[in-house]
């Protein structure tokens, strides 16, 4: 995914494969309401796309497109160390907010740029970076991060996530430091949404 990403900003398509997962991910998102599962849909979008506001049109286009109701979406800024701008990016977010939608720092606690990105932009939630959480269990050097992240989350009012949660023991430490948030194989693989309309049926028995 990050080599065909990376090609996808080479070539300028970025807003093309944004508007697309946008669509696809609100579109299943509303037949997940449909069918009783109040669910968040989370979206990643690129922090390159926050020079302007023709993200904004994106994300207010595919809202009005699928009727899917904004406060279930999540909208992930990834690699918020390319933000060069704070000024205009913090307009963008804002502007995506007044939508209905949430805003998640994606891969929080990498990149020089993360605690000063925090501070200036409007986030609701920030997200573990994988590698201090898969790693908690055996070192106490990512387990302290791993806590200390939790803690600012509570402190600063932010919801916190924890990618990379593996195991029942990756999970049990995360219950234990107070964050109950977590995204990784120790709850589900990654399926197609015909395979989590039946994992979520099954969950019913």
């Amino acid at each position: 995914p990050l080599h065909f990403v990376m090609q996808c900003e080479k070539a300028g398509r970025m807003e093309y494969l944004t508007r697309y997962v946008l669509q696809s991910a609100c579109s299943a998102a509303k037949l997940l309401h449909f069918r009783g599962y109040r669910i968040s849909m989370s979206v990643n979008i690129s922090a390159t796309l926050l020079t302007d506001m023709r993200i904004v049109g994106i994300v207010r286009n595919v809202l009005q497109a699928t009727e899917f109701d904004p406060n279930y979406l999540v909208l992930e800024i990834t690699e918020t160390a390319r933000i060069r701008d704070f000024k205009t990016a913090r307009s963008v977010l804002k502007a995506l907010k007044a939508l209905g939608a949430q805003l998640s720092m994606d891969d929080f606690g990498v990149g020089a740029a993360n605690f000063e990105a925090l501070q200036a932009l409007p986030f609701d939630e920030i997200k573990i970076d994988r590698q201090f959480v898969s790693r908690a269990v055996e070192s106490a050097k990512s387990r302290a991060i791993t806590a200390s992240i939790v803690e600012l989350g509570m402190n600063a009012r932010i919801a916190v996530v924890a990618e990379g949660a593996e195991t029942a023991a990756d999970i049990a430490l995360l219950r234990g430091i107070g964050c109950w948030q977590v995204q990784g194989f120790a709850l589900a693989r990654p399926m197609n949404l015909t395979k989590l309309l039946n994992y979520l049926e099954a969950g019913k028995e």
